[in-house]
């Protein structure tokens, strides 16, 4: 009988079995760069995830627009948020409807608001916005955070 050579006897051949060595560390390198490439994602995740969460938030608040009204014997106070595209005026409108006082606007001007009259010569409503002023201020959009004065001044 003649003896089978060792390739067909169930034993490695003899290329395979002196790179034996090698194909572990081929195949341990892989494993080893696998993992790597796995934390090397996990990190840059990391510091992207934490500079998102460091980012300041806006937060809006909305200032609300607040009213005074001071007929010199008495003063009402309002607040609340300002309506887009309303202007001052349609704000009076509005204020007179919730506080159930007479509010006559002519001209431009505030003929009667709370029982005070304006007259030509003697006393009359100003108002004022955030403190000063304003030309055609009943005209004038109102915004959030604003303040808004109606006085009664001059002698009547």
């Amino acid at each position: 009988m003649m003896p089978l050579p060792p390739s067909e006897m169930g034993q490695p051949s003899a290329p395979l079995h002196e790179h034996r060595a090698l194909y572990w560390v081929l195949f341990l390198l892989i494993v080893f760069l696998g993992i790597a490439a796995f934390f090397v994602a996990n990190y840059q995740f990391s510091r992207e995830y934490a500079t998102v969460e460091t980012l300041p938030t806006p937060i809006v608040k909305r200032q609300p627009l607040k009213v005074l009204i001071d007929t010199g014997d008495s003063q009402r106070a309002f607040q609340g948020a300002a309506q887009k595209d309303m202007t001052v005026g349609q704000m009076l409108y509005e204020i007179a409807s919730v506080g159930k006082f007479d509010l006559q606007i002519k001209n431009g001007g505030i003929q009667k608001l709370e029982g005070k009259t304006s007259t030509a010569k003697g006393a009359h409503w100003v108002v004022y916005v955030n403190g000063e002023i304003v030309p055609d201020a009943l005209a004038r959009p109102v915004a959030a955070g604003d303040r808004i004065t109606l006085r009664y001044e001059g002698s009547g």
